[in-house]
């Protein structure tokens, strides 16, 4: 199986390798920003996850967190850690959660619209399986079902929190004609996952710690916009194709 751990794994010498396409200093320097924002980021919210895993405890019988198997850098298979959105004990379901999805109890898309849902991720940032700034990682049946050859290429970086792809799905959230492709597999594997990838592609090309502080910036100010119901709009800087592809 492609996505199965590789202990045996060397990073792509192209120019999507993280460890090998930008130099020594540029790479020990976007770490330490992980590691510098996820430690400033962790200890003042602690409250906040607190209060968040005691509500999920009273709107939903089960633990506070959510343990997801996703693929990681190299194809190596990890534990992403989430709070808990979704009822437990219910069918598997969709590997992607659409509006209106009776999965997710109500306290849960408070927390999945807020992301507030995603800030234990800063602890997978903390052990190295992801940056700040990279693509999502995904789980191993959208790389089985939808990667090409050419998408599998993303698999040489380490996967983030967010990326200018993960920006481009929230400005289609509240587009009508983009909801078929935010909820039905197949339109999304063909159509949206494409697109995606193509753009995290093309920022890693030439991301830096400045353009990572940039994203994160933006990151920031999406979320703003996005909790006072103002229109999201990605930088066309973001958009552009990937070299060679």
């Amino acid at each position: 199986m492609v996505c199965a751990p590789n202990p045996d794994y060397v990073p792509n010498p192209g120019p999507l390798g993280q460890a090998t396409s930008r130099p020594v200093l540029n790479a020990v320097a976007r770490r330490a920003l992980d590691i510098a924002v996820a430690l400033v980021v962790l200890v003042p919210t602690s409250p906040l996850l607190l209060l968040a895993g005691l509500g999920i405890r009273l709107a939903s019988p089960g633990p506070v967190f959510f343990r997801s198997q996703r693929v990681g850098q190299g194809g190596r298979v990890f534990a992403i850690l989430k709070l808990r959105t979704m009822h437990t004990g219910g069918p598997r379901g969709s590997f992607l959660v659409a509006r209106g999805d009776a999965r997710v109890f109500a306290l849960g898309w408070f927390l999945r619209k807020s992301r507030i849902d995603e800030l234990p991720q800063l602890l997978n940032v903390l052990g190295g399986q992801m940056a700040l700034v990279g693509p999502r990682p995904r789980v191993p049946e959208v790389i089985d079902r939808f990667y090409t050859p050419e998408m599998r290429r993303s698999l040489d970086l380490r996967p983030g929190l967010t990326s200018p792809g993960t920006l481009y799905q929230l400005t289609l959230e509240r587009a009508p004609a983009a909801q078929v492709g935010l909820s039905d597999e197949d339109r999304y594997g063909a159509e949206l996952l494409p697109r995606k990838v193509a753009m995290d592609r093309a920022y890693f090309h030439r991301a830096t710690l400045g353009t990572d502080l940039g994203v994160l910036a933006l990151t920031a100010r999406f979320l703003l916009r996005r909790a006072t119901g103002r229109p999201l709009d990605l930088p066309t800087g973001y958009t552009r194709p990937a070299e060679g592809g």
